[in-house]
C-alpha cells in the first residue's frame, strides 16, 4: 500500500485560509466561497478522519457531457446511470487555492498513489483501483441565496492532470485558483427537498 496513508489531511487542508476568503467577489458579485459545495469521499488510501469526508472550495465546474451550472431556480433531478463497461468521462474543476498550495499538493500526491514504490527494493507496484479512486464525489450548484437545489453525484473519481495554477492580483486579496481534471465513471443528479437537511443527502456512501 501506499505511504499516503500517514498523510495527515486535517493539516495540510488550511480551511480557516480558506474562511478567511468568503468575502472575495467576483464580476457578478457572487462570493466566489460560495459557487458550489463539494464532498469529496476520500480514497482508501487516506486514513484520516472517521467520516471520511473532505470538504473543498470550489469556483467553476466544467463537464462537457452534463450541464452543471449555478441556477437560481429548483431544478428537477434527471438520473443518469451508467452502465459498468462504461469508459471514463472527463470532469475538470477549478478549486480555490491556498498561498502553500495545499491543492496542487493534495491531488499531486492522489496521482502518484497509482503507484507504490518499495523502498526497500525499489521495485513498483500498482495499487488496487478500488484503494485510489473516490468512491463519491458530491457536487452541489448554489444559487444566488446559497441554497443548493441538487447534488451532482460522480462516482470512481481519480485526478489525471493538474491543468494550471492561476494567480490573480486584481483586487487587495491574492485569489489563487487550482483546475484539476478527473476522470469518472460514473454519475447521477439527486434533488434536495428545501424539508431536508442536505448534508445528509450529500454525505451518503
Amino acid at each position: 500500500m501506499s505511504e499516503l496513508k500517514s498523510l495527515d489531511l486535517n493539516n495540510v487542508l488550511d480551511i480557516e485560509e480558506f474562511k478567511n476568503k468568503s468575502t472575495i467577489y467576483d464580476n457578478l458579485g457572487i462570493p466566489l466561497i460560495n459557487r458550489y459545495a463539494c464532498l469529496l469521499n476520500a480514497p482508501n488510501i487516506y486514513k484520516f478522519q472517521e467520516n471520511g469526508w473532505l470538504e473543498f472550495q470550489v469556483i467553476s465546474v466544467d463537464c462537457p457531457s452534463i450541464n452543471i451550472t449555478t441556477v437560481d431556480s429548483e431544478l428537477n433531478g434527471v438520473n443518469r446511470y451508467y452502465f459498468k463497461n462504461r469508459s471514463y468521462d472527463s470532469l475538470m474543476i477549478t478549486f480555490l487555492e491556498t498561498s502553500e498550495l495545499t491543492m496542487r499538493n493534495f491531488f499531486y500526491q492522489w496521482m502518484q498513489s497509482a503507484l507504490h514504490i518499495d523502498t526497500a527494493t525499489g521495485g513498483i507496484t500498482r495499487n488496487y483501483l478500488s484503494d485510489i479512486v473516490a468512491s463519491n464525489f458530491a457536487i452541489m450548484p448554489l444559487d444566488f441565496e446559497g441554497k443548493a437545489r441538487r447534488v451532482d453525484r460522480f462516482r470512481n473519481v481519480f485526478p489525471t492532470k493538474i491543468q494550471d495554477i492561476n494567480y490573480n492580483y486584481s483586487s487587495f486579496n491574492e485569489i489563487i485558483r487550482c483546475t484539476v481534471i478527473f476522470n469518472y465513471q460514473f454519475h447521477n443528479i439527486e434533488t434536495i427537498d428545501d424539508t431536508l437537511d442536505p448534508t445528509h443527502l450529500i454525505a451518503r456512501k
